[in-house]
């Protein structure tokens, strides 16, 4: 578990936010340009970024940032 996480494993959704609004226009448009599933942001390097320090990605990583 990353220090950007809680007990339960699901992300800090206020952390993730923050660092998404200091994210530049091009990582914003990675985030959100031709995903239609969340897993899909697997292959886009904007989705690290928004967790830095994950080792293995959970469903809630990809779901948190599909709805960003």
């Amino acid at each position: 578990m990353t220090q950007n996480e809680k007990r339960g494993g699901s992300p800090d959704f206020a952390e993730v936010r923050k660092r998404y609004e200091k994210f530049s226009p091009g990582d914003r448009a990675q985030l959100g340009k031709r995903i239609g599933l969340p897993e899909d942001l697997a292959l886009v390097p904007a989705f690290y970024k928004l967790f830095p320090g994950i080792q293995h990605s959970s469903e809630w990583h990809f779901r948190v940032a599909f709805l960003i």
